[in-house]
């Protein structure tokens, strides 16, 4: 039934607030991941509790941390290091485990961030002792020797933040002023852009031909979303695996694959989202004139081909390109990323123009099918 209000089928209007809708849903394809790393709440958290939960890391971390304590000992102390050096790394590992100890960061980082980007003045000192004598317990089950170290652990003090600002080292006003400033903006910025969205796409339902029309486009609009945060993340992922592996130190080369996956999940969590909904839009769009298998199929050569003429362009354009570039590091850095962005389009063109004319194809045999019956 055709409702009053919506579909109204007003071209002259309708057509502008497609275009709008496209404009502002690049802005926001760009700010919400931004908003989603950053702009939520305390990153630092996040990224620690990745951490924390990734048990090759830990297991890194507790190799490292006896490796640098062997590098620093001698006699008695080198000897229990050799003697224990399994059972310290285990209980190092463990401790990261620890809900106490992954509390006792959180109230750490969070105590930064509130300082330095929130401007909360109420906490101007952050203490490590709770994490040290948390340490110290779990190396006394390892070795009694090591309660000696209890001497040590009382001596430690809070630790004052230093005020804003501060005479040597960095700027941190002008950095907390402009880590507060873009944190206020991107809150800012995504709840408008989201809001506006909602807008123009309430909007373009009121002044679209039909129904079918208004789903058919919005679920472009949608895949214009999701699969360039698909081909991003892929691309990224992909570069910064290949760039860690030339990383020299050990426990950093553990870290960075899980704090890149962190930072780059909301792009892929965008990318699966937006890109479902995309297709679930264009084939109700379809679905009524063409049929099911059709009309995912369409939504597939949609995507397929036009990333198969562009990895086809790019190609071409690159190879003659790249190679003209004058500067070394622009030149480096084009080599990695820009192969990369079309070997993932290659694949994307490929896999979906199979899928679009495998549905397209069978909704053709079902039709002659339909059609040797009648007759």
């Amino acid at each position: 039934m055709k409702s009053s209000f919506f579909f109204r089928s007003k071209p002259g209007i309708a057509i502008p607030v497609v275009n709008l809708i496209i404009l502002v849903s690049t802005l926001w394809a760009v700010v919400a991941p931004l908003w989603m790393s950053v702009g939520r709440s305390n990153p630092i958290n996040s990224v620690t509790h990745a951490l924390s939960s990734n048990s090759p890391f830990k297991t890194a971390v507790g190799q490292y941390f006896v490796t640098k304590l062997k590098e620093d000992a001698s006699g008695k102390e080198l000897i229990l290091l050799n003697k224990k050096e399994t059972q310290i790394s285990t209980a190092v590992t463990n401790l990261l485990s620890a809900p106490e100890f992954k509390t006792n960061i959180d109230n750490i980082t969070t105590q930064i961030y509130n300082y330095y980007i929130l401007g909360s003045k109420q906490a101007k000192t952050i203490s490590v002792k709770p994490i040290a004598v948390q340490a110290l317990r779990a190396f006394t089950h390892v070795d009694p020797q090591f309660k000696r170290l209890q001497k040590e652990i009382d001596k430690i003090k809070p630790i004052a933040l230093p005020e804003l600002p501060i005479t040597n080292g960095p700027d941190l006003k002008q950095i907390h002023s402009s880590l507060k400033q873009i944190h206020s903006s991107l809150n800012l910025a995504f709840t408008l852009i989201s809001l506006l969205l909602l807008v123009l796409i309430l909007l373009y339902a009121v002044f679209a031909r039909n129904r079918n029309v208004f789903f058919r486009t919005v679920g472009f609009v949608f895949l214009y979303i999701g699969v360039p945060s698909l081909v991003i993340h892929a691309v990224g992922t992909a570069i910064a695996n290949s760039q860690i592996k030339t990383i020299s130190d050990d426990l950093v080369r553990a870290a960075a694959p899980i704090v890149i996956s962190q930072l780059l999940s909301p792009r892929m969590t965008i990318g699966i989202v937006f890109s479902i909904l995309g297709v679930i839009g264009v084939v109700l769009g379809f679905i009524k004139q063409y049929g099911f298998p059709r009309a995912i199929g369409f939504v597939f050569l949609s995507i397929g081909v036009p990333a198969l003429v562009i990895y086809a362009v790019g190609t071409a354009i690159a190879n003659s390109q790249i190679k003209t570039i004058s500067n070394n590091l622009v030149r480096d850095a084009a080599l990695i990323v820009i192969p990369q962005l079309l070997n993932q389009l290659m694949i994307i063109g490929i896999v979906f123009s199979i899928l679009g004319v495998i549905g397209v194809g069978l909704s053709f045999i079902k039709q002659n099918s339909k059609a040797s019956q009648r007759q």
